[in-house]
């Protein structure tokens, strides 16, 4: 477990990460306690200033931020100029950043900036987590993940990306037809979503230990909050272990299993 001195402001921890120039990162983060340690000072923190020394750190390489939409119902619109990210403070201020550029996965649209931002925007699949999804090209990339003060659990979306690979038996597919906007014009486009069978619930606590065990993930203390990053291609090689090894990444509850079925009848 590496330190970061408390004395380094938010501001300046892409400086403090390892990243390298060409490197292509993909930040997940929840703020609210750096942001709280920052009021109890009487300071509010930069996402921008994040940012900009972020793209000082990578120049030469690649950001990637989730914007994801994955509340969207079957039937739902999804209008990448618009439509209102679910991962947290980093994604909605970085939207109105013109440096950025929104990709069109009506579930898992990202925010992009630098070298790669071409290719990534000519991505398509018709799985949000297929081999040409977003998460196909950060697999070849061997992105390095951050997760800041966020457990994996609640973040690490690559990891169905693996399962949907590896044919899983407690995920299927589901077929979405979202409405997309573009502009004046709208189109029904279907999405295969690789989700959870009835009754499945994640539970990644065991990847995560492995990964700090094989010292795949870094961890590092900033402030009594953790800071975690890992590559791509050595998260994918520690879920493809737990899965060959029946180590499934999920507890089965009956519970939620009523819930699902009620949900059907109902509509919802």
């Amino acid at each position: 477990m590496l330190t970061i001195d408390e004395h380094i402001t938010f501001e300046e921890l892409p400086f403090h990460l390892g990243l390298l120039s060409d490197s292509v990162v993909f930040i997940s983060s929840d703020l609210k306690e750096i942001a709280y340690q920052a009021k109890q000072e009487k300071k509010n923190i930069d996402i921008n200033l994040f940012i900009k020394n972020l793209q000082l750190t990578v120049k030469d390489g690649t950001i990637v931020i989730p914007a994801y939409t994955d509340y969207l119902k079957d039937g739902d619109t999804f209008d990448y100029t618009k439509s209102k990210p679910s991962t947290g403070a980093i994604s909605n201020r970085v939207i109105k950043n013109k440096d950025f550029t929104r990709t069109k996965d009506p579930l898992h649209s990202v925010l992009i900036w630098g070298r790669d931002r071409d290719e990534i925007m000519a991505l398509h699949d018709n799985s949000t987590f297929g081999e040409n999804s977003i998460y196909g090209y950060l697999h070849q990339k061997n992105c390095i993940f951050i997760f800041i003060d966020v457990h994996i659990i609640n973040s690490f979306t690559f990891i169905h990306f693996v399962e949907e690979q590896l044919k899983v038996p407690y995920r299927k597919y589901r077929n979405l037809k979202i409405n997309v906007v573009e502009g004046q014009d709208s189109s029904i486009q279907h999405v295969l979503f690789h989700t959870k069978k009835w009754g499945v619930l994640n539970n990644f606590d065991l990847l995560n230990e492995r990964l700090l065990q094989n010292k795949r993930m870094t961890r590092y203390t900033y402030r009594g909050i953790f800071i975690d990053t890992v590559l791509a291609q050595d998260a994918y090689t520690e879920v493809k272990h737990c899965i060959q090894r029946k180590e499934y990444l999920y507890n089965f509850s009956w519970k939620e299993y009523v819930k699902s079925f009620i949900k059907k009848i109902l509509g919802k």
